[in-house]
């Protein structure tokens, strides 16, 4: 999971994540993070219902306006700020494959 820093700099990201049951992930970045933090704060905040599938591991995070898909590949190498993902505070849904 991304490290919680004791503060953070003026310029923190409060990052928003949707999941399919509608229940959200919240977590305050640096803009500086690596993108892979969004996929981590996804991963560790699904809770899988009885009886439904576990989070595909080629789910996608995408931003609604404007619209944005961003896939794991390469996440670890961008920040947050790099992707277009530093304002004051982001909001991002997690798409699942298409079967």
């Amino acid at each position: 999971a991304p490290a919680r820093p004791a503060e953070l700099s003026a310029g923190g990201v409060l990052l928003s994540i949707r999941c399919p049951d509608g229940s959200r992930c919240v977590r305050r970045l640096e803009p500086d993070a690596p993108l892979e933090a969004a996929f981590l704060l996804a991963e560790a905040g699904w809770v899988e219902q009885p009886g439904t599938a576990p989070l595909p591991p080629a789910f996608k995070l995408a931003a609604q306006f404007p619209r944005r898909v961003f896939a794991r590949d390469g996440a670890a190498a961008v920040s947050l700020a790099a992707a277009g993902l530093g304002g004051a505070q982001e909001a991002l849904l997690i798409e699942l494959p298409s079967e």
